[in-house]
């Protein structure tokens, strides 16, 4: 499955990841490492709803936009840097999904 990701710089160091349409995230001290930690709990996420039964929610260019712009806001709000990259990750899982 793929899921859109985004990058922000924490205030603290390191790199925000967050996955809007799984509302999971995950920070790591290097771009990389935000980005397999933010696999690892999208995997964990997905696996969590496997079991519960559910279906993933969709991953889809409206929810990315709205954390987009609510992200922005906020950072521009507390005079933080507004930069940020949107990636794809493809994850597999024993989900199923």
């Amino acid at each position: 499955m793929t899921y859109h990701v985004l990058l922000t710089p924490d205030e603290a160091g390191g790199f925000d990841a967050v996955c809007p349409a799984l509302k999971c995230s995950f920070l790591g001290e290097t771009v990389a490492e935000a980005i397999d930690g933010i696999k690892a709990a999208i995997v964990g996420r997905l696996d969590e709803l496997q079991r519960q039964g559910l279906q993933p929610p969709e991953d889809n260019g409206f929810v990315v936009a709205l954390e987009v712009e609510d992200t922005l806001r906020e950072r521009a709000e507390h005079g933080l840097s507004i930069t940020m990259a949107a990636h794809e990750v493809e994850v597999a899982t024993a989900a199923g999904f």
